[in-house]
């Protein structure tokens, strides 16, 4: 623990705004204090990372509406409650193996609403993907620190090249499944009902667990069908560059409106 506080301190000093990189140094650093203190040995990660944030947002009230913060107390959160991360218990490579999944698959439940609002689609083999790179990308994070203890390495250029190659390649024939954007209630909706399920998990609560599986699914399914196309209608302007474009939807019958047009003539003078 002091090697990894002495190694993060400098970086620490060039990325001060950045709360990842913060966590770690006073988490750490609390973890340390706690084990030699006492009075302070029934605290352990969590009170650490409680109290890391509660600090940092002392420091930078606004750092509540990035996603990095979010995300980096919410994993936390989950590694210690569900997974039991920093637990006692004795770790063998099945259990580390179990744990490591169970969170990438938190990790892709928790995005979908995120990459639904912000790309209007979802890679179905996100999952699968993320489980297979994730492996590479930690082989190539050891590779480049031993590079720069010893300086150039061409293996390591290889490596992420071949890496790149494979990312290329799954991205091309990705399959995205399209969805509408979901309103602001239920972004909080769903984020509330996935917190309360890692609670029943934490709990061991079963029947409470099935309930919310066997509704929670099929609602969030048909909330993301295209069902209320059915009771309304919208107008939508795109803005194509040049011209002008509408999209005019009436229940499920659409129309697009494009005029064209050129940068360098005016088409409506010249007809």
């Amino acid at each position: 623990t002091i090697i990894s506080l002495i190694l993060c301190f400098p970086y620490l000093l060039f990325n001060l705004f950045s709360f990842g990189i913060f966590k770690v140094f006073f988490v750490k650093l609390l973890r340390l204090l706690f084990q030699k203190c006492k009075k302070l040995n029934k605290y352990g990660y969590f009170e650490a990372l409680c109290l890391t944030s509660l600090v940092y947002l002392l420091f930078d009230p606004t750092v509540i509406f990035r996603l990095e913060f979010v995300l980096s107390f919410v994993l936390s959160f989950v590694n210690v409650s569900l997974l039991g991360e920093w637990s006692d218990e004795s770790r063998t490579f099945k259990s580390n193996l179990l744990r490591s999944l169970k969170l990438k698959v938190f990790v892709f439940v928790f995005f979908i609403p995120i990459n639904i609002y912000m790309n209007n689609s979802l890679n179905i083999f996100g999952l699968i993907t993320q489980i297979i790179f994730i492996p590479l990308f930690k082989i190539g994070y050891f590779m480049s620190f031993f590079s720069f203890l010893i300086g150039y390495n061409p293996i390591l250029d290889g490596y992420y090249l071949a890496l790149n190659k494979i990312i290329s390649f799954t991205s091309d024939y990705s399959i995205s499944v399209y969805a509408p954007k979901p309103d602001t209630w239920m972004l909080g909706l769903f984020y509330i009902v996935l917190f309360i399920f890692v609670i029943l998990i934490e709990k061991k609560i079963i029947p409470l667990q099935k309930m919310v599986v066997f509704t929670g699914i099929p609602a969030l399914l048909i909330y993301f069908l295209p069902i209320k196309n059915a009771f309304s209608s919208e107008v939508t302007f795109i803005n194509v560059g040049q011209g002008d474009c509408a999209l005019i939807r009436d229940r499920f019958t659409t129309c697009l409106i494009d005029t064209g047009g050129l940068v360098y003539l005016d088409v409506a003078k010249e007809s």
